[in-house]
């Protein structure tokens, strides 16, 4: 009895047995990465460090209660995605502490968008010595900005990156009713404004987009569920996804289901191209008998689709399938894992059309006039816009041409040297926890001096670089 004490309670040996398991679990899946983990950890030091005692506990628990409340509900163009955005910069720290201390929990796709940010932070937090008011700004971030961080976040990872090239950096207070940029930075005698514009993470036409195309699918899935054969479909649509009738999949469905080949075209037509593939549901038993594979994760698509649900497709799936759950998750929904499938259909979209292409093409000039007015006119400034690569590459190729018709012929009365455009692509991946790309495209004036000028604001300064953009 004593030496039971000595070990702690019923709860405490249980929670400590648990805690090893999940380790012997994550060893055998490949272990930790300590350089990474470090900077993260480094990362979440920064943020928390400005929090009240006992709010970041408050907060957490807010977090956990949205996530276990979560309505998914019945129709999949109305459910909510995993992620906390009342309180979006504590669930960057959320996701933080979770790959820390409890990876087994936690959503992938949202850890492998977030998680780069927390890592950048933490790896060029050593040169904050360099940084006057990052204080403020990280109050700010935490308070004023919470809801939407990361215009925030790009400003201070930009000034990080100029400390590191050796510049003192001075985060510029706001002054009501005036114009002020975000940075001035100072080298050897030269002083520079720097002023940061981030977009927003995805167009409103790409979000009313994708609940269009799942409101057709939501029509077609039961066709699809009745015929009760493993399917995947590729469906290629040529015009934009409003324009579809609401009963397009479903229709087709009807007219072509069961298959009888491996492979078959079963729509070509000016709007779509719809094509099905039968799984073979063998190997995918085999792999399940020997595995398990987290919900909701690039794995689970590949495993079922093959090449045709790679990580950078766009997917949905329907299953009846066998699932556990992680002991001590602190929220059910970040610890599903599948057990086995009984029987499986998805579907993969792109788009093609040239208006939707174009729509989702967003334009930087109206990020840039405002950046632009920002500064001051008889000084020198520099000028780092962001945006997100999340919509594919043909989007992302429009996009350049854009950027190459409005940067270059962009009329400014002031004194900016240069204006530096960060294309950023985070995705989850098969084999690691993510994926991230940054490509830097340069404006300069023929006058501008860009020694020391930072290039990649999120990727480490020893990254492996090439020429060419990342969806090239």
């Amino acid at each position: 009895m004593g030496e039971a004490r000595r070990r702690g309670t019923s709860r405490e040996r249980k929670s400590a047995a648990t805690a090893r398991s999940k380790r012997e679990l994550i060893e055998a899946a490949g272990g930790r990465d300590e350089i990474r983990d470090s900077h993260i950890r480094s990362g979440l030091e920064l943020l928390k460090e400005r929090l009240r005692d006992g709010e970041w506990n408050n907060r957490r628990k807010k977090i956990i209660s949205a996530l276990n409340t979560n309505p998914q509900g019945r129709r999949l163009e109305n459910a909510k995605s995993i992620r906390v955005r009342e309180d979006e910069i504590g669930w960057y720290i959320f996701l933080a502490e979770q790959w820390l201390n409890d990876p087994l929990c936690i959503d992938v796709n949202q850890a492998a968008r977030n998680l780069p940010f927390v890592s950048s932070l933490g790896e060029k937090s050593q040169y904050r010595h360099r940084i006057t008011g990052l204080e403020e700004k990280l109050d700010e971030l935490l308070g004023k900005f919470k809801s939407e961080p990361d215009g925030t976040i790009f400003e201070i990872l930009t000034a990080f990156s100029y400390a590191a090239e050796g510049w003192d950096v001075e985060f510029l207070a706001e002054i009501p009713g005036k114009k002020t940029p975000d940075l001035l930075v100072k080298k050897d005698n030269r002083e520079l404004f720097i002023e940061c514009k981030r977009q927003s993470r995805r167009s409103d036409y790409a979000e009313d987009e994708r609940k269009e195309f799942l409101r057709r699918w939501d029509k077609a899935k039961g066709v699809v569920f009745k015929n009760k054969q493993w399917l995947w479909f590729k469906c290629e649509i040529h015009t934009e996804v409003k324009l579809l009738p609401e009963n397009f999949l479903k229709d087709i469905f009807e007219k072509s289901l069961p298959i009888s080949q491996d492979e078959v075209l079963v729509f070509d037509g000016p709007e779509a191209t719809v094509s099905a593939r039968r799984i073979d549901w063998r190997p995918i038993k085999k792999h399940f008998s020997e595995n398990l594979v987290k919900q909701n994760s690039p794995t689970l698509n590949e495993i079922l689709g093959g090449d045709w649900a790679l990580p950078t497709d766009c997917v949905t799936v329907q299953m009846i399938a066998k699932s556990s759950q992680v002991v001590d998750c602190d929220a059910d929904i970040l610890g599903c894992y599948i057990e086995d499938v009984d029987w499986v259909c998805g579907i993969s979209r792109i788009v093609d059309s040239e208006d939707a292409i174009n729509s989702k093409a967003r334009d930087i000039k109206k990020l840039l006039a405002r950046a632009v007015k920002q500064v001051p006119k008889d000084k020198e400034s520099i000028i780092h816009l962001a945006v997100e690569t999340l919509e594919g590459n043909s989007v992302e190729h429009r996009r350049t041409e854009k950027v190459m018709a409005s940067i270059p012929a962009f009329t400014i009365e002031k004194l900016v040297s240069c204006v530096r455009l960060h294309s950023f692509r985070p995705q989850a991946t098969t084999d690691k926890l993510w994926d991230f790309e940054e490509t830097v495209q340069t404006f300069n004036r023929s006058w501008a001096r860009l020694e020391g000028i930072p290039d990649a604001v999120v990727l480490p300064s020893e990254s492996d670089l090439r020429d060419g953009n990342h969806w090239d």
